[in-house]
């Protein structure tokens, strides 16, 4: 079983046949961001975090909060997954 794919909001936003789905912004684990950016691997999205670490600031337990969620998203772009109809 996939025990930590993320939850998936859908807007129905369709142009020319595709239709975009974003992601929910809540608490996610470092393995559940990663998952979200294609599958990246872990080391890879921490180096990406590397420049902005100061802003992001460190996290509480396994999650990142919600206003840290945000931040990333904003550095690198907000998650959306477009799919052909």
């Amino acid at each position: 079983p996939d025990f930590c794919h993320p939850k998936i909001k859908q807007y129905k936003m369709e142009n020319d046949g595709i239709s975009e789905e974003r992601i929910e912004i809540k608490q996610y684990k470092l393995k559940e961001l990663a998952r979200l950016y294609n599958n990246v691997d872990r080391r890879t999205l921490r180096k990406w975090l590397q420049p902005f670490k100061d802003e992001i600031g460190e996290r509480k337990g396994h999650y990142y909060s919600i206003r840290q969620v945000r931040i990333i998203f904003e550095k690198l772009g907000y998650p959306a997954t477009l799919k052909r109809k």
